[in-house]
């Protein structure tokens, strides 16, 4: 940076943006704690990072909240060379489960009642690079929110953390740790 001679001043900004290779990320924790998991749909027992094209993997993602969270999202990267399934759509195997978001562990004691429609997404999406889940409202507790991907591609693929954070209170976040995935041909 140079300057001339002149009157003023001379206000610059610098910046530095550095990637790790997604292996390489590690969970972070700064209010939300996410966990994720991949197991095949026919070994439902055993976590995998690698499967052959046409498999369907299972994908779990364990939210733990130390309190209440709001405009909640969560956002889970695709690994390339795999899709979301899409159960709503009629052209799906009947026998391929559905997303589902359920209560893990045990919360804090409350009238359930009175709020159970906030204590769910109030809207998921299944885009082309991620899936994302929207809550108004969520109570302190554990989560686990599940969903099914089909291996589309062979190759080795980097896997970025799934993300969470309250979209007003940007401080309030956490991630998962980054993965690898291979698929192979059959």
């Amino acid at each position: 940076i140079e300057r001339t001679a002149g009157k003023g001043m001379l206000y610059y900004s610098a910046f530095l943006r550095y990637y790790l290779p997604a292996n390489k990320v590690q969970a972070l924790d700064r209010g939300v704690s996410v966990y994720r998991e991949y197991t095949l749909e026919k070994n439902p027992k055993m976590a995998v990072t690698a499967a052959a094209v046409n498999d369907v993997i299972n994908v779990k993602l364990t939210i733990v909240a130390p309190h209440d969270l709001y405009y909640f999202v969560l956002e889970d990267p695709l690994p390339a060379g795999c899709e979301a399934i899409d159960t709503s759509l009629l052209t799906t195997s009947a026998l391929a489960e559905g997303a589902e978001f359920t209560e893990a562990g045990q919360a804090e004691e409350r009238d359930r009642y009175a709020y159970w429609w906030w204590n769910w997404p109030s809207h998921t999406e299944l885009r082309d690079e991620k899936v994302a889940l929207f809550a108004s409202y969520l109570a302190k507790g554990a989560y686990e929110y599940t969903y099914s991907i089909r291996c589309t591609t062979p190759g080795e693929y980097s896997v970025m953390p799934a993300t969470a954070y309250e979209m007003y209170f940007a401080d309030v976040f956490g991630r998962s740790a980054g993965a690898s995935l291979t698929i192979t041909t059959n």
